[in-house]
């Protein structure tokens, strides 16, 4: 789909599916939904910063704040290979967070974690696949009849088949905090988008200015921040501990408190729709069969890496009825 034919073809395409339509908080509220996210980086995945996570994600249900935990590929190898890790992210998943994906790209200023789809970088050293790939890759750590919705990443290496963008292409300034959901068109298909700032970077807290940014962001609006697990080693913890209890000053028992796919969902288009036309019909159904027994990722609904029966039953199950 080229650049003219989407802006012919969005505004009717999101007035026709109802988009246009923004899920707005009760008249009665005054504090913004928002969004905890932590990012599991690809250069701190050792065994150290495990504990540091747990203990993070516990001093939020301490307060009744949602997590969304966001791994990097080289988290992945020691929570596969450990059931006890697998059964953590189990009871997270059942506790109301939500388990999603951290990319470094390409020309991350810190560490590129070797995923791309730039069509230059497998000629990189540390290459280790396109974004299906690491797609797949972080699926494996998901518990059994769940799909990877959401990533942090910048846009040229969104993976298809991921509905929801956290952060983009906008850097992790305070001003990134708010915002409200978004479609984008990207190249592998669109996807809807909530931004967020960092807590704190480089050693630097922005509790303060971020706390004044929270007290003055719209009800119908969404706040948004991100934070490290190295953030919350034995000893440190006091910086992040004061954000939560600010957090649960403000909003007791975590009422406003929400995962980017909670927020997102709503506006999403339904799964199986592969064409993203606003239906679930035969056009998708001819795309699941066009594409059977392949890894096309447009057509591979529940990233297993083959295009089979389950995807099949996920657009008989979601065909549109008409009338």
């Amino acid at each position: 789909m080229n650049a003219s034919t989407i802006r012919f073809v969005l505004p009717a395409l999101v007035a026709s599916i109802g988009l246009e339509h923004a899920v707005h908080a009760d008249e009665s509220d005054t504090v913004p939904r928002y969004i905890t996210v932590i990012h599991c980086e690809p250069q701190e995945s050792d065994e150290s910063e495990w504990p540091s996570l747990v203990n993070m994600i516990k001093a939020c249900e301490d307060r009744g704040i949602k997590a969304c935990i966001q791994f990097s590929d080289e988290w992945i190898p020691f929570i596969v290979d450990n059931s006890a890790r697998l059964d953590k992210i189990r009871s997270w998943r059942d506790w109301g967070h939500e388990i999603s994906a951290h990319h470094h790209t390409l020309d991350h200023p810190s560490y590129w974690d070797g995923y791309s789809n730039d069509p230059d970088a497998a000629d990189r050293h540390g290459y280790q696949g396109d974004m299906q790939d690491f797609r797949w890759l972080i699926s494996s750590v998901l518990p059994a009849n769940s799909r990877l919705t959401s990533i942090s990443t910048f846009d040229d290496d969104m993976p298809a088949g991921i509905p929801f963008q956290v952060g983009g292409d906008g850097g992790p300034g305070p001003d990134m905090a708010v915002s409200i959901p978004t479609l984008k068109w990207l190249t592998q298909g669109p996807a809807w988008n909530l931004t967020t700032a960092a807590l704190e970077q480089g050693g630097t807290w922005y509790s303060d200015i971020l706390q004044t940014i929270f007290l003055k962001t719209p009800a119908d609006s969404v706040f948004g921040i991100a934070i490290h697990p190295h953030a919350y080693h034995e000893g440190e913890e006091a910086e992040f501990d004061a954000w939560l209890d600010f957090l649960a000053a403000q909003d007791p028992g975590g009422t406003r408190s929400a995962t980017p796919t909670e927020i997102l969902t709503p506006y999403a288009f339904t799964a199986g729709d592969t064409n993203y036309d606003g239906t679930v019909d035969g056009s998708d159904l001819a795309m699941i069969l066009a594409a059977w027994g392949t890894e096309d990722p447009h057509a591979d609904l529940n990233a297993d890496r083959i295009v089979d029966g389950s995807d099949l039953a996920t657009v008989l199950a979601n065909w549109t009825i008409d009338g």
